[in-house]
């Protein structure tokens, strides 16, 4: 089953794209449904768009088996943040988008029951969604994510953004001007708010290709938050930072879960 269209959002203030993928039994109904669906939603990358995952790899079969609804949202290229220059798609996908889903279908109630995923600048959104809502989220896949590091990335990369005007333009448009993130976009400070908090860590599996150009800071990003997290899971598969790999970092991970 698979649904393309628009849904309304009241916190981006207009209709915005989205495409499901479910079950091949799928039934509208409650009362045709007996068990609850379990929901995935699924981040595209910078240059990617809510039909991305559909369009390039093999999440349809995947989830023509499976009891989960992957729903994937449009998100620009806002880096999954509350945007200093345009609009809120971190809280549109990470409060209102599961708060739709659950007026719309039959959706678990069980935090274990919901996975966020994401590939690229997808996985840095992944990783903001689980660790900022760890109460919502039970498990959150990633693939080759970038913005581990947002200091790095942007404090310690000027020389590169400066010849990457694009995007130089999309990371101020994400954090304004002057590039002065805020600390709830700090992925390590998350983790670190958790564990403060005592709340229970989500159930994180990260994958990245050993020809991919993020290997190094996923190898790092990997260390960091193995003493932060318990059970935090890393792997390296042979791949690139293209389709190809994210299928089948998509196809072991699900196969992980499931």
């Amino acid at each position: 089953m698979i649904l393309r269209g628009t849904v309304q959002s009241s916190v981006l203030g207009m209709d915005t794209g989205i495409t499901i993928v479910g079950p091949g039994d799928f039934h509208f109904s409650y009362r045709e449904q007996k068990k609850p669906y379990k929901i995935g939603i699924v981040l595209h990358g910078l240059y990617g768009n809510h039909g991305s995952w559909t369009d390039n790899t093999m999440l349809p079969v995947y989830g023509e088996k499976s009891n989960i609804l992957f729903v994937m949202p449009e998100a620009g290229r806002s880096f999954y943040t509350d945007m200093a220059y345009g609009l809120d798609y971190f809280t549109y996908i990470s409060e209102e988008l599961p708060k739709l889903c659950r007026q719309l279908f039959h959706i678990s109630d069980n935090r274990n029951d919901r996975i966020i995923i994401g590939g690229s600048m997808g996985g840095y959104g992944a990783l903001k969604c689980a660790l900022s809502k760890p109460d919502m989220f039970g498990v959150c896949l990633v693939f080759s994510s970038v913005c581990q590091f947002l200091k790095k990335d942007i404090l310690e990369n000027e020389s590169k953004l400066l010849a990457d005007q694009r995007i130089l333009k999309d990371f101020q448009a994400a954090f304004g001007p002057e590039l002065n993130y805020k600390k709830e976009d700090d992925l390590l400070w998350l983790a670190d708010q958790i564990k403060k908090q005592q709340k229970k860590f989500p159930r994180i599996y990260t994958l990245c290709g050993t020809e991919d150009p993020y290997l190094q800071d996923n190898r790092q990003f990997a260390a960091e938050m193995s003493q932060r997290i318990p059970g935090f899971s890393y792997k390296e598969i042979e791949g690139k930072h293209d389709w190809q790999f994210f299928n089948k970092a998509l196809e072991m991970s699900l196969s992980h879960i499931l």
